[in-house]
């Protein structure tokens, strides 16, 4: 494995841990601040509804309909929703912080996957050659016999002009997988899709001391 790529990846995934992590405390924080927020809206409503109908009250005197607030407590309502009022300019604007931070952390981490993706496609060239090497120290001369039985059993020439000597590697390439893969893939005749390969790749690469 190329060490240098190998602690890049490694680099690159604690990189996109802690952004994901950071992502989510700081969605826990939008979550928070845009609840207290509209805590603080329902009361300022409920405050002014109650305040209205006292002042209806007041403005419209009726023995079914006396006021329920004292002085002292209308005073009171009507500063609380005064001091929820006043917070809400601060709360709106860290509000408006943290969005902003959060699109520069999902930013961020979207630039990482791409690093990531482009360290693992480097691994995966690495790997494919030293599959090659691997395959060819342990089973060169089988492959050989494979290769040259399945020209034989064809009975098909090369050609003479780069067309047919194209057509018939192409052909020959095509029969030789044929033959080869099913057995190594468990008998099935199809061979594995992106998100499988990629899966396997992966496993190989996080596999590695």
């Amino acid at each position: 494995m190329n060490q240098e790529k190998y602690t890049q990846y490694l680099e690159h995934k604690e990189k996109i841990l802690i952004l994901n992590n950071s992502i989510s405390d700081r969605n826990i924080e939008i979550q928070k601040t845009t609840n207290i927020i509209n805590e603080n809206k329902s009361l300022i409503a409920d405050i002014k509804a109650k305040l209205a109908i006292e002042d209806r009250a007041v403005e419209n005197p009726s023995r079914l309909r006396p006021p329920a607030l004292s002085a002292e407590q209308y005073l009171a309502h009507k500063g609380n929703a005064e001091r929820f009022e006043s917070e809400l300019p601060e709360l709106n604007e860290s509000l408006d912080y943290l969005n902003r931070s959060l699109s520069i952390l999902q930013f961020d981490l979207s630039s990482a996957q791409r690093e990531l993706d482009h360290i693992k496609d480097h691994l995966a060239v690495y790997l494919v050659r030293q599959s090659i090497d691997e395959l060819v120290a342990v089973a060169s001369e089988p492959i050989k016999k494979l290769v040259n039985a399945i020209i034989a059993v064809e009975r098909k020439s090369k050609g003479f002009n780069l067309g047919e000597k194209e057509a018939f590697k192409v052909a020959t390439y095509s029969l030789i997988c044929e033959q080869l893969l099913p057995p190594i893939f468990s008998g099935k005749n199809e061979l594995p899709d992106l998100h499988e390969a990629n899966q396997y790749i992966t496993a190989i690469i996080e596999a590695t001391e």
